[in-house]
């Protein structure tokens, strides 16, 4: 890769490991919709304000249906589900466990995408991955603080829902634009959201700490907005595969700013399962897949 490829690999990686810390700190205030709700509309105001400028493009109306549908199971679902889960879980687990999307994604592409079946070296990964995602499991049956099954079951619901839009990306998205793609799904996830947020969240409020709103901007600007047209172009640059590596540094910066940050515990198990899910992904990523696998890494 480039030295420009590199610094957009790296700022991309910072910034959605990153997320999960400013996930942490914006869930103290706001219930988990109306925080994504938030989120999404500063996302989506990133976007016009691009398209007013034609740095982006408007969604195609042929896709339509097909965005949407990428909208519910890329953005509003796990989006919900993580910031859920970071209410019962520490941000760095978060970060870890939403590191297994590239594994999920590897199961589904072996059935919905006949040139990308497992090989033996794929399923070696696959189990040193989730014997990781198990010895983080434990940490809550030894008793370990903060910890929940819930909220393991939420993240790992989550990277599920990544790994799986992966596959529909591919299936149903030949000839799009990064930024149609990009766009498209963030129009209709607002369009979602609003009215579970408004539903749910009764009374709906906006945030009153700084703090609180420097997450939802930042997330919505950043993580999202920005990050998502990174992480395109740099499939479109450099392949699939290089990009989907960012799991590895996305994991690293959840987990050191977990703990530096925001004061979180380690244990052996999440120190060793940590890195059992990354061995895992960087064992799939060599199983001979060059540029097939495309992986939505965070989506945080």
């Amino acid at each position: 890769m480039s030295a420009k490829h590199w610094a957009l690999f790296v700022g991309m990686g910072l910034l959605w490991g990153s997320s999960f810390m400013w996930i942490k700190i914006g869930v103290v205030e706001m219930a988990p919709f109306s925080f994504v709700a938030m989120r999404m509309l500063f996302s989506l105001f990133t976007y016009l304000v691009l398209a007013a400028f034609k740095l982006v493009q408007f969604p195609q109306r042929a896709n339509l249906g097909k965005t949407a549908v990428l909208a519910l199971f890329n953005m509003v679902l796990p989006f919900s589900l993580i910031t859920y889960s970071e209410q019962i879980i520490p941000s760095g687990i978060a970060a870890m466990l939403n590191s297994t999307s590239p594994l999920f994604a590897a199961i589904l592409s072996h059935f919905f995408l006949p040139d990308d079946r497992l090989s033996t070296p794929k399923v070696i990964g696959l189990a040193i991955g989730f014997s990781g995602v198990v010895l983080l499991a434990s940490s809550r049956m030894n008793g370990a603080d903060g910890i929940s099954i819930w909220g393991i079951a939420g993240m790992l619901a989550a990277a599920f829902c990544f790994g799986a839009m992966v596959v529909y990306t591919r299936r149903n998205f030949d000839g799009t634009t990064s930024s149609q793609q990009a766009f498209g799904q963030t129009l209709f996830s607002v369009l979602f959201i609003f009215p579970v947020a408004l539903a749910i969240d009764v009374p709906f409020t906006l945030p009153q700490l700084p703090i609180s709103w420097v997450a939802v901007v930042f997330l919505g600007v950043m993580s999202s907005a920005l990050n998502y047209l990174i992480f395109y172009y740099l499939i479109h640059a450099v392949g699939g595969s290089r990009t989907s590596q960012v799991s590895f540094l996305v994991a690293l910066v959840g987990g050191v700013l977990g703990v530096a940050v925001l004061g979180e515990h380690l244990t052996w198990q999440l120190v060793v399962g940590g890195l059992m899910i990354i061995a895992g992904i960087i064992v799939v990523n060599s199983g001979g897949t060059g540029e097939k696998v495309v992986v939505h890494a965070t989506g945080t």
